[in-house]
């Protein structure tokens, strides 16, 4: 696929995704995860990318990453590349204990063609006896997407709406030894899907919809679990 650098911010979305994989991956390596971003072809290799800093093919392996960025930036729109790095990071800043993984999947399986589908499976684990499904959908809202789509300064994307869809862990902890959170043995998947669309979101770029309004603006749908 023919690419282009001549998009402004590009190259730097493209950089910024790269570093975002590296400062997001090195720490859960470090306590047992893992975190990657992924394009619809498959995982990018994040983990690769931070797996050995002295590793002499890393120059090439981030060259690829980059390479491949800058293919979903031509397919998606250059906005689909930050916006990854976005929600990867604050992902990883609301304390994510399992892989963080990112995929542009393409124009919505729900919302249809006007919609892009973006899926984000948080690496967020959450005690069932602390909340109910709605207060933790709040929660990854407020900690994950929220701060993610506000820090956005423009939305080019191909579709023009969004649709993220968040996918979060439940543990049921009422007859474990230790009462903690255990991300090795998995537990129920909760998903908050929000939808924005081209409207809403000029108008969040422009800082004009923003917080309680935004919130309220926004399609928000915890309706269909994943099995």
């Amino acid at each position: 696929m023919k690419t282009s650098m001549s998009r402004p911010g590009l190259e730097s979305a493209c950089l910024v995704l790269a570093a975002c994989l590296s400062l997001c991956v090195v720490p859960a390596l470090a306590r047992g995860a893992d975190a990657a971003a992924e394009s619809p072809d498959g995982p990018l290799g994040a983990q690769d990318e931070a797996a050995d800093a002295n590793d002499p093919n890393a120059n090439t392996k981030l060259t690829e990453l980059t390479t491949e960025l800058r293919r979903l930036a031509d397919q998606y729109g250059p906005d689909s590349v930050a916006l990854q790095a976005k929600l990867l990071l604050r992902a990883g800043v609301a304390g994510a204990l399992g892989p963080i993984e990112v995929k542009v999947a393409g124009p919505s399986a729900r919302l249809g063609s006007e919609y892009l589908e973006v899926v984000v499976d948080t690496g967020l684990f959450f005690d069932q006896a602390q909340g109910t499904a709605q207060q933790r959908a709040d929660q990854v809202w407020s900690g994950v997407a929220e701060p993610a789509l506000e820090e956005m300064t423009s939305f080019d994307l191909r579709p023009a709406g969004l649709e993220v869809i968040f996918l979060y862990r439940v543990q049921d902890l009422s007859g474990s030894p230790t009462a903690r959170i255990d991300p090795s043995v998995g537990g129920r998947t909760e998903r908050l899907a929000i939808a924005l669309d081209r409207s809403l979101l000029a108008s969040l770029a422009r800082d004009e919809t923003v917080g309680i309004a935004l919130r309220g603006a926004v399609r928000f749908d915890t309706s269909e679990p994943v099995q």
